[in-house]
């Protein structure tokens, strides 16, 4: 079950936790170059964390073991659905 960070995150399009995993999608006030040239607005951090996420007040999201970052262009996301909660992050994206 996915657990809604949003409100700890409010500059966030998305922050959820699901078992020990955390991810948060944020819209960047300026393009990042990744390694293949493109440069794009987005960026996923991904946390896995020490404690589980129960509820959207456990703050979980701050029992970080460790952290990545990724950068994605619109085009790689389906950011609309993402949006509007159509799809979530976990969904999209295979961690393992």
């Amino acid at each position: 079950m996915n657990i809604n960070y949003k409100k700890a995150f409010p500059d966030s399009i998305v922050a959820e936790g699901n078992g020990k995993n955390f991810l948060k999608l944020q819209k960047l006030d300026t393009l990042v170059k990744r390694l293949d040239g493109q440069k794009v607005p987005y960026v996923i951090e991904y946390r896995w964390l020490s404690v589980e996420c129960q509820n959207e007040n456990d703050e979980a999201w701050a029992c970080c073991q460790g952290v990545d970052f990724t950068y994605w262009s619109e085009s790689e996301l389906p950011i609309n659905k993402i949006k509007d909660g159509t799809i979530q992050l976990f969904d999209v994206l295979s961690l393992f």
